[in-house]
């Protein structure tokens, strides 16, 4: 990760994670989903949870 995203759940500047997939809506411009595997199994869980109902893509 680039940015802290939520620091309470992980998602940190610096959190070490291998990229598994990247899904693109539109090939002409920046958009789709990017998904990634972190090295720790708990990092990201409570956010996952959360806002699996509500994944969108940009």
């Amino acid at each position: 990760m680039a940015v802290n995203a939520r620091t309470d759940y992980g998602l940190t500047n610096g959190a070490s994670n291998v990229l598994k997939l990247i899904h693109l809506r539109d090939e002409s411009k920046p958009s789709g989903l990017v998904w990634v595997q972190f090295d720790y199994e708990d990092v990201g869980k409570k956010t996952n949870r959360k806002t699996a109902r509500n994944l969108y893509s940009i």
